[in-house]
């Protein structure tokens, strides 16, 4: 792992569907909430996160159309991510989507989020228009 760091300065994990519960909640499916993983790929998973720790700089999954972050409290290091909204309005969201600013070490530095407000979808005659939502450094720490 130091190698990893010292060659490429750190890990980012990018994935499409993460280890967690399935946010997909509206009025019809409020009684559906599932783990989106098998429960040994989400050991494997957390093991590998716990084990690389020092070397992963961040970790971003997206799918579920809310934007929330994860954060393990079961392993010696807990593995922490992020998981991002969607552009795509399935599950009654807000469509968005995320600019995130790193640092030139690939630290993260933070993640800024655009939306746009359901109507401009549900009316034919508007053009979406993105706004600013917030700054996740700003809102949250």
């Amino acid at each position: 792992s130091s190698g990893i760091n010292a060659e490429y300065g750190g890990v980012m994990i990018l994935g499409h569907i993460s280890p967690s519960l399935s946010q997909f909640q509206t009025e019809k499916t409020l009684w559906f909430r599932q783990v989106m993983w098998r429960e040994e790929y989400t050991a494997r998973f957390n093991d590998i996160m716990s084990r690389y720790s020092g070397v992963i700089k961040f970790t971003l999954f997206s799918h579920s159309h809310s934007f929330s972050w994860y954060i393990g409290v079961e392993y010696p290091v807990s593995p922490s991510y992020f998981i991002l909204s969607a552009i795509s309005p399935l599950y009654e969201n807000e469509p968005s989507f995320h600019v995130l600013t790193v640092s030139p070490s690939w630290d993260l530095l933070d993640i800024w989020t655009y939306y746009t407000p359901i109507e401009f979808y549900t009316r034919q005659n508007l053009t979406p228009v993105f706004r600013f939502l917030f700054s996740l450094k700003e809102k949250f720490f």
